[in-house]
């Protein structure tokens, strides 16, 4: 009982692990990976709903995008940081 109970669980850690590898491969399909490298000029990504950058009481209106900034650092695969403004 013991045996079958290892061979089925094998076999859904299998089919699992198969599954995983099915779904990786079509969201890597779909993914862009954007290399910047120090003193870029890049666009700050801003949500409407954790930003002071609002326009009146409609969030829809506010801007997604703000800067130019120049990228001072690069902190991870992914992260940079940049040179914003005091305000």
């Amino acid at each position: 009982m013991l045996e079958e109970m290892e061979s089925q669980m094998r076999s859904i850690k299998k089919d699992i692990k198969a599954a995983q590898d099915r779904q990786k491969f079509y969201a890597d399909k779909k993914r862009l990976y954007r290399h910047f490298e120090e003193g870029d000029m890049v666009f700050l990504r801003v949500r409407p709903k954790r930003s002071s950058l609002t326009l009146g009481k409609y969030k829809k209106l506010s801007p997604r995008f703000c800067g130019l900034y120049v990228i001072t650092k690069k902190v991870g695969e992914q992260a940079y940081e940049l040179l914003l403004p005091p305000n």
